[in-house]
């Protein structure tokens, strides 16, 4: 069985240091757990309940997410909350263009109020930090830690495609 993500989503994490120049950069694809795909499936073909937001933001711990995963284990993520920012940022996408969304024009971004390790990231239907309910809409995990300190920031561009290769 192809687990391709449906709907595919690239996370672009950027690190921009305290004088503003881009300190690192990586590009994640996600991982759609299956609550989440039988959600699209059913809000696209059959009418089934809708999200108007979605909320983006990063997780610390060395966790390995699968299908399986649903919002309850954000906990094991290990989600950051040393940021400026008080809650989750909102994806706010722009217009569909050649079958793609992106929030290039209110892009995710999140000021480290101290030093976080950086793992990967996730989207959920829930603007609260630590909130465990609504969504898991999509998670993934990069290769490696990322590093930021306080004061720098982390911005991420995200992508959602109808197309798949």
């Amino acid at each position: 069985m192809n687990n391709m993500p449906i709907p595919p989503v690239v996370y672009t994490l950027q690190c921009f240091g305290r004088d503003g120049k881009i300190k690192w950069t990586d590009k994640l694809s996600n991982l759609t757990p299956y609550a989440a795909r039988d959600y699209w499936m059913a809000a696209s073909l059959v009418g089934g309940t809708q999200h108007s937001s979605f909320y983006v933001n990063a997780f610390q711990n060395v966790v390995n997410p699968t299908y399986d995963d649903v919002a309850t284990d954000i906990t094991s993520y290990g989600e950051i909350t040393d940021w400026v920012e008080t809650d989750r940022q909102l994806f706010v996408p722009g217009s569909l263009t050649g079958g793609q969304y992106t929030n290039s024009l209110n892009e995710i971004v999140y000021t480290a109020a101290a030093a976080v390790t950086v793992m990967g990231v996730f989207m959920t239907t829930t603007s609260l930090f630590g909130s465990t309910t609504g969504l898991l809409f999509s998670v993934v995990r990069g290769a490696s830690p990322r590093e930021l300190i306080a004061g720098e920031t982390l911005r991420i561009p995200i992508t959602i495609s109808g197309i798949t290769s």
